[in-house]
């Protein structure tokens, strides 16, 4: 604070925000002026009450910003757009939600490390807010960016692709992008905002599935489909606590005998009303939510408990399991002394064990070949222990010769797609023949599915075929 007894007087108030000066006040007259020291103190207070008043300011300010924006990239985070999507609603108008996706961000990531790559996303968000001339750009997750739009959307999804597919120099580095897009609009996909922001992460998921550069607009009937999903996926997690699963078996009969000498074991589930789901709609939608891990580990555990008795006593030589491929290395786990961690391998005894490796047997799909032989290495482990490979589904997918030389399986299972026709279409016939020859030279035991009828079945064994599904002669048939 200077105090001036020329010609011309100033005084100056420092404003100091979180102990640092920020700001300085100046005062001035033209005429000659002497402060007294109850006046210096009075401007000293003054300039103190005066910055104590901005550092609160500055405090709201950070924790608002805190709140509302995002801390890599500086635009709006999900709180923000929550309450900007609510006062477009307010409005009664028209609007989108575009939602955008990096793809493959996670590579950028790792091949430039998270400086680069968090500067790239400012950097995609102020060419966003720049070229589209909005202010409504908001950084909601890792990777993905929302704009709200008012104007015309296919002119806004050009702007976004012209924009975007420039190479971006980041300290140094030249950086292409490719990228996502999934379109929303108010009112006519939604009146809700929750409504609206899930119904775009769906459909940005199905366009990621797609795969790069995919601009998806919302589509109602795949929208019943992925909430049809959910909902599957919610009624496992809740059949799982509340114990709704159980296992049914169906008898497998021999051809020579027509006496049962296997069963397999078919996992169901039972919906709040206690009608039974169909496999068909849980058994997918677990396999892509990874649920499928427990339902085949409850169909083991049971199967084994329940059918001991009858594998013990000789009525039945084998028990079958169509198990996920993600779960093979689970199971051979079982055999290794050092995977204690395995959570299977700590529910089963030493007596269950011992099951599995006389009468088990797996049967794998033959649509799920690629992924199968990721794990020829675990199934090599439990054929060495004595655990029979079924192929199912042989002859419907696309590398039939390959999976037998790979897996060199025990059984080879007929589809019924081939079944229903061989009495009726010669050229059918002769392909469930050349199946039938493939098998044999290899000892392969062959089971074909689909009997309908007494020619079906009178064909087929007199073709060589060993076993079937007991459904036809269930009646007559019995335990060996």
């Amino acid at each position: 604070m200077k105090n001036h007894t020329t010609a011309r007087f100033t005084v100056s108030l420092p404003i100091f925000v979180n102990n640092r000066l920020k700001y300085l006040i100046t005062l001035y007259s033209k005429d000659e002026y002497r402060l007294s020291e109850k006046q210096i103190n009075m401007f000293e207070e003054m300039a103190y009450d005066i910055s104590i008043i901005a550092s609160y300011i500055k405090q709201g300010e950070d924790l608002y910003r805190k709140e509302y924006y995002d801390s890599v990239t500086g635009f709006g985070n999900r709180k923000l757009l929550y309450e900007k999507i609510d006062e477009f609603i307010s409005k009664k108008e028209n609007f989108y939600i575009i939602m955008l996706d990096i793809y493959n961000f996670k590579r950028i990531n790792e091949l430039y490390g998270t400086k680069i790559a968090d500067t790239l996303l400012k950097e995609i968000g102020i060419t966003l807010l720049h070229s589209l001339r909005t202010n409504y750009v908001f950084r909601i997750g890792s990777d993905e960016f929302v704009i709200l739009w008012e104007g015309d959307v296919y002119k806004a999804l050009e702007i976004i692709r012209n924009s975007l597919k420039e190479h971006f120099l980041i300290r140094g580095r030249s950086i292409s992008i490719n990228f996502n897009l999934a379109i929303v609009q108010y009112p006519k996909d939604g009146k809700f905002r929750m409504e609206l922001l899930l119904k775009a992460e769906r459909t940005l998921q199905k366009a990621k599935e797609e795969g790069k550069d995919i601009i998806m607009f919302f589509d109602t009937e795949f929208y019943s489909e992925i909430k049809n999903y959910f909902e599957i996926e919610e009624l496992i997690d809740e059949s799982l606590k509340t114990g709704r699963f159980f296992v049914e078996y169906q008898p497998v009969v021999s051809f020579s005998t027509d006496r049962i000498v296997g069963v397999e074991v078919l996992l169901r589930m039972y919906d709040k009303n206690e009608d039974i789901i169909s496999p068909n709609r849980f058994i997918p939608v677990a396999e892509k939510s990874g649920q499928i891990i427990m339902l085949d580990t409850i169909a083991l555990r049971r199967s084994i408990k329940e059918l001991r008795p009858l594998l013990e006593s000789g009525k039945l030589e084998f028990f079958s399991i169509n198990l996920t491929p993600t779960n093979i290395r689970l199971i051979s786990e079982i055999f290794m002394p050092d995977k204690g961690t395995n959570f299977l391998k700590n529910e089963l005894s030493e007596k269950d064990v011992e099951i599995m490796k006389k009468y088990l047997t797996i049967e794998l799909t033959e649509r799920q070949f690629l992924e199968i032989t990721r794990h020829s290495e675990h199934i090599k482990k439990l054929r060495s222990e004595g655990i029979k490979i079924a192929v199912d589904d042989f002859g419907t997918g696309y590398s039939s010769l390959s999976y037998l030389s790979q897996l060199e399986p025990d059984f080879l299972k007929i589809d019924h797609f081939f079944v229903k026709d061989i009495i009726s279409d010669d050229r059918t016939w002769k392909i469930v023949q050349s199946i039938i020859s493939i098998g044999k030279p290899f000892d392969q035991t062959i089971i074909v599915e689909g009997i309908e009828s007494k020619e079906q079945y009178q064909k087929l064994k007199e073709a060589g075929c060993d076993m079937f599904p007991g459904i036809l002669l269930l009646t007559t048939c019995s335990y060996k």
